[in-house]
């Protein structure tokens, strides 16, 4: 989790979320932010893992803020990036589960990190260039510090369906944006 003290803004980074191109925006326009956790390389923690790393004050005081991701998107791109960093068989590149069985094994969905005594602010994944906007940010690229090529990927009606039963309360939230 990132505090902006300046803003009195508490941003957390939700996997796969554009949460790099967030942070890169803020401080080019000038805003510095702080990382609130136990190790930095475990910054995906979830509202109320990241609660205690906070005062009162400012957990009180601050507009608390996350991204979503549209399920669809969000299963492919993080299913790519597993492929790509760890889960591989001998065959580099090669997943070593389908996208269906990544979905099912996934232990948490990007809703779990957010939770309703915390306070937070789900936002679209398309609002990102407006929120940049209004801090004085510009709209970056996503993942342009990113080395991973991905592939395009097409869903098929199995793996939609799948998304669908799993991401049950992502895709509520995306079905009432429609």
């Amino acid at each position: 989790m990132y505090i902006f003290p300046d803003l009195k803004l508490i941003y957390m980074r939700v996997p796969k979320t554009g949460s790099t191109s967030f942070l890169n925006s803020m401080k080019d326009a000038g805003h510095e932010y702080v990382f609130r956790g136990k190790h930095e390389h475990e910054e995906h923690n979830t509202a109320a893992e990241s609660k205690k790393f906070f005062t009162s004050d400012e957990w009180n005081s601050c507009l608390k803020i996350g991204f979503l991701r549209h399920p669809y998107d969000w299963a492919v791109s993080a299913w790519q990036s597993n492929i790509a960093t760890v889960h591989t068989t001998a065959q580099a590149g090669e997943p070593s589960e389908s996208l269906i069985e990544f979905v099912n094994n996934h232990n948490k969905t990007p809703i779990d990190w957010f939770d309703s005594e915390s306070g937070f602010h789900v936002m679209l994944l398309e609002d990102l260039p407006i929120i940049l906007e209004g801090y004085g940010g510009k709209p970056l690229h996503l993942n342009r510090n990113h080395v991973l090529q991905y592939k395009p990927y097409v869903l098929s009606g199995d793996e939609k369906e799948a998304i669908r039963i799993r991401f049950d309360r992502e895709m509520g939230v995306y079905d009432a944006t429609t």
